[in-house]
């Protein structure tokens, strides 16, 4: 074999063997943060636990007691609609005690969480006089699914919730809540096209775009540039779930949004950066406020001034649900 040939030959192994790595680490990118069967089976995982520090696990702890004695008191229905691909998705309702009130407040889980981890929140909705849905998104609790859209294909889950509260309630006025993955449900909408019932938006944590999140992922996880693995990536979300992780972008949609919007984030989120927060309200051309909860970090805004964070909230919901 000549020097040439050797050379030649020796590149092109090289290239099939950077070709099958760049395959590999994006195909185990895929599964760990898309592929429901890559979390722990049985158990949802629960990336807030570790932002919680000791003060503000006291006080989920006091909250978690007070809704295992509001439970007592409440009545719960379970419900489930069918998405727009066939899957049956399962969330729970809790009515109103006021059985004149049309105030529907839906909430959105996080990623890799469930509807009882909104507990604490469908209780402070519950006890302003709102009848909660609490859904399973795709490929969580009790829901079908295996696949994870970060809030992508979700969002068409939402509208389906939508239809089945207006069903219930033909006079109903809704405001959407979400955390993080459950945020990026609601302000993926195109809020022109939501029905009128949807009055009030109020996103907690909520990131800019799937590949942004994904990027900021890489670098802070997996300390690892995202190109080129997360563009291979995008293909294979492209092939498995028929969307671009660029397209997903939740930026274009603030800019033409019309829903007033409340932006809650944590100072010190290391899952979700705030920097993504400003970047959703400057974009946002709606009626808007914005809420930076210090020495908070992810999913612990609650736990971290509660009795601020709600007031922000239904001072909010009380200016703007009419």
């Amino acid at each position: 074999m000549s020097k040439k040939s050797k050379i030649i030959t020796g590149l092109g192994a090289a290239s099939t063997l950077a070709a099958a790595t760049d395959f590999f680490l994006c195909r185990t990118l895929f599964d760990q943060t898309l592929n429901r069967k890559k979390l722990k089976k049985g158990k949802q995982l629960s990336l807030a636990d570790a932002d919680l520090n000791d003060e503000q696990k006291t006080r989920r702890h006091k909250e978690l007691l007070l809704c295992k004695k509001w439970l007592q008191n409440v009545a719960v229905d379970k419900v489930s609609v069918e998405s727009e691909d066939g899957l049956q998705l399962v969330g729970m309702i809790y009515p109103s005690h006021d059985h004149t009130s049309h105030r529907w407040a839906i909430v959105l889980h996080d990623y890799a969480c469930c509807k009882e981890d909104m507990r604490t929140v469908a209780r402070a909705f519950h006890e302003q006089g709102y009848h909660v849905l609490t859904p399973d998104a795709r490929a969580h609790g009790e829901s079908e699914g295996s696949l994870i859209s970060l809030g992508w294909n979700e969002r068409k889950d939402l509208l389906r919730w939508i239809d089945a509260v207006l069903e219930m309630d033909a006079q109903a006025e809704i405001v959407l809540y979400g955390i993080s993955m459950g945020a990026d449900t609601i302000l993926f909408c195109p809020q022109d096209k939501l029905p009128a019932a949807v009055r009030c938006i109020i996103e907690d944590g909520g990131y800019t775009s799937v590949y942004d999140i994904l990027s900021w992922q890489m670098t802070h996880y997996y300390k690892m540039p995202p190109f080129p693995i997360l563009d291979s990536m995008g293909v294979l979300v492209k092939q498995k779930m028929k969307f671009g992780i660029r397209k997903a972008s939740a930026l274009p949609k603030m800019e033409r949004a019309v829903l007033p919007t409340l932006f809650l984030h944590g100072e010190k989120d290391v899952h979700v950066p705030c920097d993504m927060a400003f970047a959703l309200y400057d974009a946002c051309q709606s009626v808007k406020d914005l809420y930076i909860v210090e020495n908070s970090g992810h999913r612990a805004n609650m736990y971290e001034q509660p009795k601020e964070y709600y007031q922000r909230i239904f001072r909010f919901l009380d200016a703007h649900m009419k």
